[in-house]
């Protein structure tokens, strides 16, 4: 019988460093670890379909009540990991409707 090993990867790490940071929602921390991923490898991961390259677009959005769920929290965390972030990539902070 063979032993299974979870391999560590950028992700389960990512999410257990945050788990230890805050007590926002699981699905916080595996949305914005993929954002994280995203934006460090930006436009430099492609593939080619048909006669096209393709770059690949990852649309995320994090819901939750305000102020309680740690929405900002989240995505502040990734932030700071990203040493400098590119020109043209954009964290908005308020996608709420406004009266």
């Amino acid at each position: 019988m063979n032993d299974v090993h979870q391999t560590e990867n950028f992700l389960s790490l990512y999410q257990e460093f945050c788990r230890e940071i805050t007590d926002a929602p699981e699905v916080y921390h595996e949305a914005v670890g993929l954002a994280t991923v995203a934006v460090v490898l930006g436009n430099n991961v492609s593939f080619e379909f048909g006669d096209s390259q393709i770059f690949p677009n990852l649309w995320l959005n994090v819901l939750g009540d305000s102020s309680v769920t740690r929405k900002t929290t989240s995505i502040n965390i990734s932030k700071r990991l990203i040493p400098r972030q590119p020109r043209n990539v954009s964290f908005p902070m308020n996608s709420a409707r406004r009266n």
